[in-house]
């Protein structure tokens, strides 16, 4: 996967196979680039994928998110992420969704300067916090049903909803004797988070 504008193809080469992702904010005209490219792979004979990513600018998590997808669709393989020229709050999406991947990728910012990122490592959270996410990671939901689709007693699922709230990750509600729990703007974002989303 590389996340290029079309003068930095000449410096990191393009061989058959490649992904070109082309993350552009919500109402950026990207037709322009668009069309470069594609006349250049043309010129060289070169077969090439080309994938729109439009990434919303608010809310912030939401183009975090967005990015965070298309990284994670890319996983197996190498990723360079070229963020010379993109706009500041679309590089500060793109770089935090990098961080918080996972994975191995290469950064440029401009002025030749590059950072190879490796994955954040900071947040860790235990398996019983991952099947809570998980649950609630479409849509809010009350915690008797977390718990029962999460595989937790309903024990463990409170004391995990304790934990998760102190650490700004849901939010919770009460209806009645119930807690309806939602994710917060960060909870969202970790809850694609690399080794978050189980595999089917």
């Amino acid at each position: 996967m590389k996340v290029l504008p079309l003068n930095a193809l000449v410096k990191y080469g393009l061989v058959d196979g490649d992904e070109v992702y082309f993350l552009f904010s919500s109402g950026e005209k990207a037709f322009k680039a668009i069309n470069e490219f594609k006349s250049f792979v043309s010129a060289i004979s070169l077969k090439i994928a080309l994938r729109m990513v439009e990434v919303p600018l608010k809310p912030f998590e939401d183009g975090v998110i967005k990015v965070l997808e298309a990284l994670l669709e890319a996983k197996e393989r190498e990723i360079i992420m070229n963020l010379a020229g993109a706009s500041k709050l679309l590089a500060i999406e793109a770089f935090m969704a990098a961080m918080l991947s996972g994975l191995k990728i290469q950064v440029e910012i401009g002025d030749n300067v590059e950072i190879m990122l490796y994955g954040l490592e900071s947040v860790k959270l235990k398996d019983k916090d991952k099947q809570f996410l998980e649950v609630i990671k479409d849509d809010k939901e009350m915690l008797s049903s977390i718990a029962a689709k999460a595989g937790l007693t309903r024990l463990n699922a409170y004391r995990t909803m304790i934990r998760l709230e102190q650490i700004g990750l849901i939010i919770t509600e009460k209806k009645g004797k119930m807690r309806l729990v939602t994710l917060t703007p960060i909870g969202k974002i970790l809850s694609l988070a690399k080794g978050l989303t189980r595999k089917s």
